[in-house]
């Protein structure tokens, strides 16, 4: 069994290792940890053996030999590490996992409102400054219509639904 990291449990790095775990038909322990900091300090000093995490947190203890990243959870390899291969292109097709940032808006917002927020945030999220901004943390900016979020979140919901089910994960 290998010892996990995970930023606590139920967040998205505890899911992805359950997520990876299942999908490579191994064990992790996982050792909850409050934050990224606190996990990442113990897989740079050697407590545990993984810990997934973005990119923006990782880099710089992978470009000092600190940690190592060893795979991207993305479908697509990262523009700021090509070097390094997904999960899938190491065997584990179809394996996908993303840290992913969206806009939300109280319930009853009028459609008007939330149309012309969605537009602005995808112009802006298409400037060739912020793009390159984003992209230097090892981040992918996409903008998209509500319906399109909409139904991305529902993949999501049924993705990490069916982990969480099979992790048998629980939050107290």
């Amino acid at each position: 069994k290998l010892a996990g990291a995970p930023q606590g449990t139920g967040t998205t790095s505890h899911l992805t290792g359950a997520m990876y775990a299942q999908a490579a038909g191994t064990e992790f322990v996982f050792v909850p940890y409050r934050g990224t900091a606190p996990a990442l300090a113990a897989l740079v000093g050697g407590q545990v053996d993984v810990f997934f995490d973005n990119i923006g947190s990782m880099y710089a203890h992978h470009q000092a030999g600190n940690a190592r990243i060893l795979a991207v959870t993305t479908a697509e390899r990262s523009p700021v590490l090509p070097e390094v291969p997904t999960v899938a292109e190491t065997g584990l097709d179809g394996f996908q996992a993303s840290t992913w940032f969206g806009m939300a808006a109280p319930p009853g917002t009028p459609s008007a409102i939330a149309d012309r927020i969605n537009a602005d945030v995808v112009e802006v999220l298409a400037l060739p400054s912020v793009r390159e901004t984003f992209e230097k943390q090892g981040v992918t900016p996409a903008g998209e219509s509500r319906s399109e979020m909409g139904e991305f979140m529902a993949r999501e919901r049924e993705q990490w639904g069916a982990v969480i089910k099979s992790a048998n994960v629980t939050v107290n």
